[in-house]
């Protein structure tokens, strides 16, 4: 089995109660994700391990701004790292008002800008 492919954060926001709302493409040869949050660019931190997305980030601080990346990992190791995101935490939903790093991105799968 192949490494699972790089994940792909399509949308990062706030999704309300002081939660940030991570929407990933998810890979089928993936089994789990891993979250990485920083309040610095190119985020090493690892937050989680999870097998499903999307990911709701409810441990961060209201008023802190986060970056954010993604690994894919399967029984061959793990993806290289996602595009990172940077979002400011509120309490409030919606999207951060600041803007979310755009890459270019070859994929398979059609992935939708909001």
């Amino acid at each position: 089995m192949p490494v699972a492919a790089d994940p792909i954060i399509n949308s990062a926001r706030n999704a309300g109660n002081g939660a940030i709302r991570l929407d990933v493409v998810v890979d089928a040869d993936a089994i789990t994700y891993k979250v990485y949050r920083d309040p610095t660019a190119v985020p090493t931190t690892e937050i989680t391990t999870l097998e499903t997305m999307p990911y709701f980030d409810t441990t961060g601080a209201s008023g802190t701004d986060y970056f954010y990346r993604v690994k894919a990992t399967n029984g061959t190791g793990d993806s290289g790292f996602s595009n990172e995101v940077h979002v400011l935490q509120t309490d409030t939903q919606g999207r951060s008002k600041l803007p979310i790093q755009k890459v270019d991105v070859v994929a398979s799968v059609p992935v939708p800008i909001a």
